[in-house]
């Protein structure tokens, strides 16, 4: 067993994302992410980090990412330290709350499972990935507003608009005016669907929302999506099986109950032969996930996992929001969670973003230059991670 138990906590929750209350907003916190770290192999740990709490003042009882981010990078890089050269397992998921809301616009409206047929190509997901990626940095506001009310007023109204709309924003983009012809067909997939089902076909349309525990639709919660493929990557890193592994989460004092029911669904709905290929994951899970909630006051190995997802919260941010350039201290940082990464065990970062962003990060990191990348570029940056070869 390559993962034994994992401490879990999360950076940037501001609640589900199609919400009218904080809009595209996100409560000032655009970015979010899930961070589990295993420290069990990992001698008088305690200690270690009492001695560079010590070492480097830091005087809180509690680890928070939000006090030591700006004040003590220093100390963050050599708790990092530890947790790579111990080889611990480390899993964070990093999503940009914007590409999150257009991966759903790409999967519901845009280019719909449910005439594709077999995905297990991946053809279509590096279709869905890259106009995500196009939408999240060149949409307007009013696009996403519509969307938004597909999703709040499911009616047939309300769904073509959000529909017509995507495909007024391609159709002024020639060099993805493609994707005009797959708003057409989903168009007429809707109509077709209609015929079969009635009014509930608007409901195939837009996304399933989760129950809050006070009665309320949760509709597109990051968190959710992150713990099951963390869950998921840990199934592959253990090769098929996630039993014996307890995940400790941070207390959640809203999200508590879907959560649990999402990791029990994991189980009941793991995918078919046709679906689109996960290479970094194995969803085929065959028991239900040991998720249980702990005081992060009295859990050092959740207090790691706050800086851990803290820390990526923020680079992601400051690197491409801020204009500001990084001191090398935080370049540093990323490189040396980087130096952990095990990509056979999926051990490492999953980052939710857009694609031209990832690739303009890891070209920094490799030439200390920022590149934009054309759209050839980015398909074949796509395509390598689903194992799809283009242009044939």
């Amino acid at each position: 067993m390559v993962v034994k138990d994992l401490y879990l906590d999360e950076s940037g929750n501001s609640g589900d994302l199609i919400s009218r209350k904080n809009g595209l907003g996100f409560a000032g916190q655009p970015v979010f992410s899930l961070a589990a770290v295993d420290i069990s192999q990992i001698e008088n740990f305690e200690d270690k980090i009492n001695g560079l709490k010590k070492k480097f003042g830091v005087q809180a009882a509690e680890l928070k990412s939000s006090d030591l981010y700006k004040k003590k990078p220093q100390f963050m890089l050599e708790v990092f330290s530890i947790l790579i050269e111990s080889k611990s397992p480390f899993f964070v998921e990093v999503v940009d709350k914007k590409y999150y809301i257009c991966t759903s616009i790409s999967n519901h409206q845009l280019l719909p499972p449910y005439f594709t047929g077999d995905e297990s190509h991946g053809r279509f997901q590096v279709s869905r990935n890259i106009t995500a990626g196009v939408m999240a940095l060149e949409m307007p506001d009013e696009y996403f507003e519509r969307f938004f009310d597909s999703c709040h007023e499911p009616n047939e109204e309300n769904l073509l608009r959000s529909m017509e709309g995507i495909k007024e924003f391609f159709n002024s983009h020639p060099e993805y005016s493609g994707h005009v012809q797959d708003l057409d067909m989903s168009i007429e997939d809707y109509h077709d669907m209609k015929k079969e089902i009635g009014d509930e076909a608007v409901f195939k349309f837009i996304p399933i929302p989760d129950d809050g525990k006070r009665g309320n639709k949760i509709l597109l919660l990051p968190h959710v999506s992150s713990l099951t493929n963390i869950i998921a990557r840990v199934n592959l890193a253990n090769k098929g099986s996630v039993e014996g592994v307890a995940f400790y989460h941070d207390k959640q004092d809203h999200f508590d109950e879907v959560l649990v029911a999402i990791k029990e669904l994991m189980v009941s709905n793991n995918p078919h032969g046709f679906s689109p290929p996960t290479p970094n994951s194995n969803f085929q899970i065959k028991t239900s996930a040991d998720l249980q909630f702990s005081d992060s006051k009295k859990s050092l190995g959740v207090q790691v996992a706050d800086l851990l997802a803290g820390f990526f919260s923020r680079y992601y941010e400051s690197f491409f929001n801020e204009g500001t350039e990084l001191d090398s201290i935080y370049h540093e940082i990323y490189n040396k969670i980087l130096d952990g990464a095990d990509q056979e065990k999926s051990i490492g970062v999953n980052w939710v973003v857009p694609p031209s962003r990832l690739y303009e990060l890891e070209h920094f990191q490799q030439l200390g230059t920022r590149k934009t990348p054309s759209p050839t570029d980015l398909l074949y940056y796509v395509a390598k991670d689903f194992g799809v070869v283009v242009g044939h």
